[in-house]
C-alpha cells in the first residue's frame, strides 16, 4: 500500500522541480523516505492498537466497521476527484 504512494509522491514531488536529488544525496533521500514510511505506519499500528485494547465500544466496531468504511470513503473521495478531472 505504501509503494504506489511513495512512488507517485516521488514522481509529483521531482516532476514539480520541488526537490533537487542531487547523485550523493539520494541515498539520504531513499533512507529518509524507508524511515519516515516506517516510523509512520509503526505509530498507526501503536494508536489503532491502543485505541482497541482500551476502548470496548472501539473495539467492538473498529475492525468490523470503522476501518472498512474508512477505505470505502477514501476510494470514493478519489473516484469523485477522478472522475471530476476526466469530465470536467
Amino acid at each position: 500500500m505504501q509503494i504506489p504512494l511513495w512512488l507517485s509522491w516521488n514522481l509529483y514531488v521531482g516532476n514539480k522541480k520541488y526537490i533537487d536529488v542531487q547523485q550523493k544525496y539520494q541515498t539520504f533521500y531513499v533512507l529518509g523516505t524507508l524511515i519516515g514510511s516506517f516510523a509512520g505506519i509503526l505509530t498507526s499500528v501503536i494508536i489503532i492498537n491502543y485505541a482497541n485494547e482500551s476502548i470496548s465500544i472501539v473495539s467492538k466496531y473498529l475492525m468490523l466497521v470503522l476501518i472498512p468504511l474508512f477505505f470505502f470513503w477514501t476510494g470514493l473521495v478519489s473516484t469523485i476527484c477522478i472522475l471530476q478531472k476526466i469530465f470536467l
